[in-house]
């Protein structure tokens, strides 16, 4: 017996008539995919599309737009001058002796408490605070930040420049001598 698409069949959806009529469907036919059927459809998706590449990588990377925002408010907030003073004449007691036992033991940094800082530096309320020694020099760096990078200030003398970007930090000057970071991860 030859097979006929006419021809009706005994049990389940095969009873039905082949092919289905169009009302019959569970859609219209339309040519293209099932989710750009429409002109409306193709728009939408390609704006979706954009986004995502956009978000991807054809952006700038956060940690430059955060390092400027940081780098105006530390400029509005920040009181650099008095920080400095406060490095050169260091309060007696715990700071000063620190100071000279790191350098005589060539520790290159000394995490401070918070009743070390200097009320310049508590006005920005930093998450952590620690002099920095390299090349015979002190530079307080002040840091706040997770796991998704550490930013901060970094606060020297005003005769020595400050340092430009690394691989790993992304750096914009705030005054002569400090400077604003971005930790850069890979």
């Amino acid at each position: 017996m030859k097979c006929d698409s006419k021809m009706p069949q005994q049990d389940g959806w095969r009873s039905q008539e082949y092919p289905p009529k169009e009302e019959d469907r569970a859609y219209p036919s339309r040519r293209g995919c099932l989710f750009l059927r429409s002109r409306f459809d193709r728009y939408m998706w390609a704006v979706i599309a954009v986004a995502i590449l956009w978000w991807c990588g054809l952006r700038e990377p956060g940690y430059i737009s955060r390092t400027h925002r940081l780098q105006k408010e530390m400029n509005e907030k920040l009181d650099v001058q008095s920080i400095r003073d406060w490095m050169e004449h260091p309060p007696s007691g715990g700071f000063a002796e620190w100071m000279e036992h790191a350098r005589s033991l060539t520790y290159d940094v000394i995490s401070l408490h918070r009743e070390d800082y200097p009320a310049a530096v508590s006005a920005v309320k930093p998450v952590d605070a620690y002099l920095h020694w390299e090349n015979g020099v002190f530079t307080l760096k002040l840091s706040w930040g997770g796991g998704f990078g550490h930013y901060g200030v970094a606060v020297g003398p005003s005769n020595i420049p400050a340092p430009s970007s690394s691989a790993n930090e992304y750096r914009l000057p705030l005054a002569p001598g400090a400077y604003v970071w971005h930790e850069i991860q890979r």
